[in-house]
């Protein structure tokens, strides 16, 4: 095997202000953010594991390397940071997590926090052009880079515990790829804490973390999309202990 010579390569948001940059869809993990996230990501996890118990079932699902999708059910705004939790330090780095663009990245505190803190990419739920070209290039990345995307295809928080339909948004995202696709069950983060509710309660939460994935046989029209939604949705229902 010939080794292949090192080679530096600019960030992909090299250039850009400091909100532009938290903004962008390309931005690349930087040492500061790094070093923050890391103190945040350590006092996130000490708080869940104490006040929730906080657990990681099935974690040998995950793929050894990126790029991977993770998937699961969305009822709480703790789900990112028990997602990002489960997966091993040295991959966080490279883990991005789709935040709502009207909800997260509308004010410069929370553009600033969800960025840094949460290593989030804004996730227009308008759709439309801009949600297509969001899709475009998170697909472009799974492809290009070694990075790993959460994503919580429902679109929105549920209000009464129970799983919303899938949306196609992540059909698109990897119909006609070999990328992994792990579905996960996140269990009594809406019991811990719903929407609406300032302080979580003092509950169990559990992520259980399934077998991955892939769908390079699945169009990418709509119907292969919706099948692939579908499919999803059942994996990560499939997940829940109680169902």
């Amino acid at each position: 095997m010939t080794n292949q010579p090192w080679q530096m390569k600019p960030a992909k948001d090299l250039g850009l202000g400091p909100l532009e940059r938290a903004k962008s869809l390309r931005r690349d993990p930087g040492p500061v953010s790094f070093f923050s996230r890391n103190i945040f990501w350590a006092m996130a996890h000490s708080m869940l594991k104490t006040w929730n118990g906080f657990t990681v079932e099935g974690r040998h699902n995950l793929p050894e390397n990126m790029p991977f999708v993770l998937v699961a059910n969305h009822s709480s705004h703790l789900d990112v940071m028990m997602m990002t939790l489960s997966v091993p330090v040295q991959m966080r780095v490279r883990l991005f997590a789709l935040a709502a663009e009207d909800h997260f990245f509308t004010k410069v505190s929370s553009s600033f926090f969800t960025s840094i803190m949460i290593n989030a990419l804004p996730m227009s739920r308008a759709g439309g052009g801009k949600g297509r070209e969001a899709i475009e290039t998170f697909r472009e990345r799974l492809l290009t880079e070694s990075c790993g995307i959460i994503i919580f295809p429902e679109g929105t928080r549920t209000r009464d515990g129970k799983v919303g339909r899938f949306r196609a948004g992540i059909g698109n995202l990897v119909a006609g790829t070999n990328i992994p696709v792990v579905p996960c069950w996140i269990d009594g983060a809406f019991a811990a804490f719903p929407a609406g509710r300032l302080i979580p309660r003092r509950k169990k939460i559990t992520i259980q973390i399934g077998k991955p994935l892939t769908f390079q046989d699945f169009a990418t029209d709509k119907d292969g999309t919706e099948q692939v939604a579908k499919q999803l949705q059942d994996a990560v229902t499939a997940l829940n202990p109680s169902r």
